[in-house]
């Protein structure tokens, strides 16, 4: 258990890293701070992220507790063209969550560096499998971008994050989802989504 959660911190940090590259937003960033925690751990218990005040934390259980487990700053981007984002650590090496709304199969789009796919819908679209391809960099670069994969629903925002498999089959045993009512990237302004908040 302990072990995939060293590997899940490893594969962000190494995410993190291959985007040491990335240019600066054109759209102005805003501190991601929830009013409460919103807490993302996966089936196995191997595999935390955690939104909170005091920052953003992953790894292993122990990132439960913000006084054991170090924390990165999150920031919010809201483009013109319906995209929110968060970035995760330094503008510079950010892991970047996005959705772009209204949710449509097969929609492109961007964040800074990183590329997102609406991969599969469901309920009209109300929920989606949307595949992140982050640039790799350095010794990485040959073997191609980094994918991820979020479940994501319209009005909640980010359900569960994979960084071990597609979710096509389910949810990897090392997957994380939500522990709570809302996700990160929630959006109460949708229509039919009041109560929903970020």
């Amino acid at each position: 258990m302990r072990k995939l959660g060293q590997r899940v911190g490893a594969v962000i940090a190494l995410t993190m890293a291959a985007y040491a590259a990335a240019q600066p937003p054109t759209t102005p960033l805003s501190t991601f701070e929830p009013a409460q925690d919103i807490r993302y751990i996966s089936t196995d218990l191997g595999s935390v992220l955690v939104f909170s005040r005091q920052g953003t934390r992953f790894g292993d259980l122990n990132a439960l507790y913000p006084g054991l487990w170090p924390s990165h700053r999150a920031e919010l981007i809201e483009s013109e063209d319906g995209v929110r984002c968060v970035l995760i650590g330094p503008r510079e090496s950010a892991v970047e969550l996005a959705i772009r709304r209204p949710i449509r199969t097969g929609d492109r789009y961007r964040c800074l560096r990183s590329s997102f796919r609406v991969a599969r819908c469901f309920n009209d679209c109300r929920a989606a499998i949307v595949e992140v391809e982050a640039p790799a960099s350095g010794n990485d670069s040959t073997r191609g971008p980094l994918k991820h994969f979020m479940y994501v629903d319209r009005c909640l925002g980010m359900l569960a994050y994979s960084v071990v498999g597609d979710m096509e089959q389910g949810l990897p045993l090392g997957a994380m989802w939500l522990r709570g009512r809302v996700g990160v990237l929630a959006d109460p302004r949708q229509p039919g989504c009041e109560g929903a908040d970020s």
